[in-house]
């Protein structure tokens, strides 16, 4: 009697734990918002932006990339991309990114610009996955200046949710700081 009783609060206990793990790692979405005026043109700036190979001067948790597809014409192109970064809130922890851009006006006549990527991030050798959906626009303001406007939706797991809004905090912060201080000092 007391072998089942003792085998019956050990699988209870197990199961509790396993839900527990389950709802801690399971991927919930959140939304962010950020903005910043930039001294260019929105052109200027988007066409910036939509080079990766500026990401790195950007961003600064990006350590390297590859372009595996690149298709379209000038004004409207996607390109595919693999990146690793490294965490600002953990920096011995890196991840590796696969990303998917579509980059095209919105309306060429009143100079606006957006460029759209879709992420799936990687942690633990891909053990851990989660998506990232970004929207960032570039539109002109009354002064021949640039509002560009960032609304990230990500995926992160329930007992990681104030990491990775810091995280991603962090990176879009310095990804508007960076690309004002860019063209600013162009400016001078």
């Amino acid at each position: 009697m007391q072998r089942i009783r003792w085998n019956k609060t050990r699988a209870g206990i197990a199961a509790l734990s396993l839900l527990l793990l389950y709802l801690s790692l399971t991927a919930r979405t959140m939304t962010l918002k950020y903005a910043r005026i930039v001294d260019a043109k929105p052109k200027v700036v988007w066409e910036y932006v939509a080079d990766f190979s500026n990401i790195k001067k950007i961003n600064p948790s990006i350590l390297d990339f590859s372009i595996i597809d690149e298709s379209g014409t000038y004004d409207k192109w996607s390109y595919s991309v693999t990146y690793t970064e490294r965490l600002s809130q953990w920096p011995y922890l890196y991840n590796v990114g696969h990303g998917h851009f579509q980059v095209r006006p919105i309306n060429e006549k009143v100079h606006s610009y957006i460029i759209e990527s879709k992420h799936k991030t990687c942690f633990f050798s891909g053990f851990l996955c989660y998506k990232t959906i970004s929207d960032m626009t570039f539109k002109p303001t009354v002064d021949d200046r640039t509002t560009c406007e960032e609304t990230v939706q990500y995926q992160c797991p329930g007992l990681f949710a104030l990491f990775c809004r810091a995280e991603v905090s962090y990176q879009r912060t310095a990804i508007m700081d960076n690309l004002r201080n860019h063209f600013t000092w162009k400016r001078s």
